[in-house]
């Protein structure tokens, strides 16, 4: 019977662990020569890490900057998507509720009322619109609608003007019912709310406004000129007033004009925030890369260092096994 003597053991057990020692070196080193970077950073730059801690923490800082920039840019796009469309409404609507007021043809009229009236719905479905499951123009309120359906409201306004006599009483009766407080618009019309839309921060100490809600002067007249023409479609309304229901008409495509250009002015305020976005990204970008190359050159190992060690590595490995298999006769496969 063979017997194993102690030292056998010791031998076989220091040849094992040098094994194990020289394969982690080649994979360390394999992957040092791959990448160009210390496998292990802290080692490398002999324990003093805090210059590449500071680094990483800024490239975390810029990285998450990035998502909130790229987010505002992406929700503000979409508000100027939105605002487009209803900018096209109204102006759409412009043109026939003019033409209603200068046509002597009581048939233009009706059909003006009721386009204005089906415009109405298409500005207020445009103003409800979601991004990213959050409502856009309903102020911090992003979890509902910002406007109710034209019909739970509509009728409170026809019945508010029904009794006017002028066409000045018809824009007192509406400017009344949407602007003051607590009144039709911010009861019955306004599901939002009045405290503004979170900012968007981008930059450490840099925000820009969040998106306008539908009680925005420039969307509120707009509807405002939207309901100045379909209230028309009561054809009791100033009938019995000489050429009153024509002057409304006339008023309501002027009144949508003006409310055309405070959107464009809004739209170019949006602008403006897009524009400081797209430069504060510019800018992100660039102190990115200028952190990734610093970063780099801090945990940079050299390539042809690392190259002869590899090598260096490998012969000692192929050496350690030739050695082996004389002590032990072990072939190659039995060995790995």
């Amino acid at each position: 019977m063979t017997s194993i003597g102690l030292g056998d053991l010791s031998q076989q057990f220091q040849m094992r662990t040098q094994n194990m020692l020289l394969k982690q070196r080649l994979q360390v080193t394999s992957e040092q020569v791959t990448t160009g970077v210390a496998a292990d950073p802290a080692r490398h730059l002999n324990g003093a890490t805090a210059p590449l801690a500071t680094i990483t923490r800024e490239i975390a800082q810029i990285n998450a900057y990035g998502v909130a920039t790229a987010e505002a840019a992406s929700a503000l796009s979409f508000v100027q998507t939105s605002l487009d469309a209803v900018n096209q409404t109204a102006n759409e609507a412009v043109e026939s509720l003019l033409l209603a007021g200068v046509s002597p043809d009581q048939t233009l009229q009706t059909n003006a009322a009721a386009d204005a009236l089906n415009r109405l719905d298409q500005v207020i479905s445009t103003l409800n619109v979601e991004f990213g499951g959050r409502s856009l123009f309903s102020g911090a309120a992003v979890d509902r609608p910002a406007l109710a359906p034209a019909s739970d409201w509509f009728g409170d306004i026809q019945t508010a003007v029904s009794g006017a006599t002028s066409v000045q009483d018809v824009l007192d009766t509406v400017d009344a019912w949407f602007d003051t407080p607590g009144g039709g618009f911010d009861t019955l019309a306004h599901l939002g709310s009045d405290t503004p839309a979170s900012k968007f921060f981008i930059a450490e100490g840099t925000a820009v406004s969040g998106p306008p809600s539908v009680a925005d002067p420039a969307i509120k007249e707009v509807l405002k000129g939207l309901v100045l023409g379909a209230v028309l479609s009561d054809d009791a309304l100033l009938s019995g007033v000489e050429g009153a229901r024509d002057q409304l008409a006339q008023t309501a495509g002027t009144s949508l004009l003006g409310a055309v250009d405070l959107l464009t002015g809004l739209q170019s305020s949006i602008g403006i925030n897009e524009e400081n976005i797209a430069s504060v990204q510019a800018q992100h970008q660039t102190n990115l890369n200028a952190l990734e190359i610093a970063h780099n050159e801090l945990i940079a190992v050299d390539p042809y260092e690392q190259a002869t060690l590899l090598e260096t590595t490998q012969t000692q490995l192929e050496t350690l096994y030739t050695i082996t298999a004389r002590l032990s006769r072990l072939n190659l496969a039995d060995y790995l």
